[in-house]
């Protein structure tokens, strides 16, 4: 909550992350509707240098929407 729509959310993992290790990133499940990433539930990272920005496209059919860029 309190995004306006074009607000970017920078990802950038450290560490141990690999195929196994994965970092998953997710809405918080209570909020209602819960919001997509790139009309996804979540979005596994699985390398120790990934990176992601995640804007905020605002409301789409209601739900709250990120795109990946």
């Amino acid at each position: 909550g309190g995004l306006s729509a074009g607000q970017v959310i920078r990802i950038k993992l450290q560490g141990t992350a690999n195929a196994t290790n994965r970092v998953k990133i997710s809405p918080l499940a209570s909020d209602s509707p819960t919001a997509k990433i790139d009309n996804a539930d979540s979005l596994l990272l699985m390398s120790p240098s990934a990176s992601v920005d995640l804007i905020y496209l605002g409301l789409i059919s209601g739900t709250p929407a990120f795109g990946i860029f």
